[in-house]
């Protein structure tokens, strides 16, 4: 049970029964990190939860024969302690006659992206008319409440990589349209990458994205090249940004276009490639991004 003190009386933990979250066509519980995910593997989870009801009424100080509550199951997806997007939600009726539910979860990998967070609770689903003192009384008010969360991609990530329709959440922006987007912001060397860059796949442009979700070797280079080309060019192209790895601390910004540079371009300095891409020859900038993509060197 998450740590939430309600100014009503709630529902202790041991009045509800509930086994874990399982994988459909499984018998042990759901992992919190799914192994090897991607995004055509879809999620369904099963669980049995049930409320020990004479005891709850009790506990609530509301007639048992006035008791009405609904479990409801809601769920969402993306990186961060709360979700960036609820996909759904479905809820149970409960009462005496009625005191154990099944809920069961169908998530299709595509609407999937960095985790998977699943919120129980049970709620008030009737006004009592003869509650206690201290009893809920409104429709919908929060007795019982438990979080779970799946991780679908490691923590050591280099940045988070989410799948979204830019119909919905891009409507109207000149790039909505584009099959990806990288949000980043130049200027912040010291920030760590997997918060300063995201890379966003369109899921409406259907031939791309199961071009991007199979790994299609061209598809994947022109992404990625596209992406430490423009955080190697975008970051060395501020003055203040400086050849000195002492200045950037692990898994920043600077640490990594330090790293590639060094890769990519050997025995050249920033300033050179600062004059490659302004001046001399910005082609071959990105072509030398594009070939080490190839080698799978980032």
């Amino acid at each position: 049970m998450t740590n939430i003190a309600f100014p009503y009386l709630s529902i202790p933990d041991n009045l509800i029964t509930k086994s874990h979250w399982i994988q459909a066509g499984s018998t042990s519980e759901a992992k919190t990190l799914i192994d090897n995910w991607d995004y055509q593997k879809d999620v369904r989870l099963i669980r049995t939860v049930r409320l020990s009801f004479s005891e709850i009424a009790e506990h609530l100080s509301i007639p048992e024969d006035e008791l009405r509550l609904k479990i409801c199951i809601q769920y969402g997806t993306g990186q961060g302690r709360l979700p960036r997007l609820w996909l759904g939600i479905t809820s149970y009726d409960v009462d005496s006659t009625n005191q154990e539910v099944q809920p069961e979860l169908f998530i299709s990998g595509s609407k999937l992206s960095s985790r998977v967070f699943i919120e129980t609770s049970v709620v008030l689903a009737a006004v009592p008319g003869n509650p206690g003192p201290l009893s809920p009384v409104n429709f919908g008010n929060i007795v019982w409440n438990e979080s779970f969360d799946i991780k679908l991609e490691p923590d050591d990530s280099l940045f988070p990589v989410e799948a979204i329709s830019f119909n919905s959440m891009f409507r109207g922006k000149l790039f909505q349209y584009a099959p990806w987007y990288l949000q980043f912001e130049p200027g912040s060397p010291q920030r760590d990458i997997s918060n300063a860059v995201r890379l966003y796949i369109n899921t409406d442009n259907s031939d791309f994205f199961e071009s991007f979700i199979k790994k299609d070797s061209h598809i994947i280079q022109s992404v990625m090249a596209s992406v430490i080309g423009q955080i190697v060019y975008y970051t060395i192209a501020n003055n203040s940004f400086v050849d000195d790895k002492t200045q950037y601390g692990e898994n920043t910004v600077g640490s990594y276009v330090l790293y590639w540079v060094e890769q990519y371009f050997p025995q050249s300095s920033i300033r050179n490639i600062r004059d490659m891409t302004e001046l001399l020859d910005p082609g071959a900038f990105w072509a030398t991004i594009y070939a080490n993509m190839d080698k799978g060197l980032y």
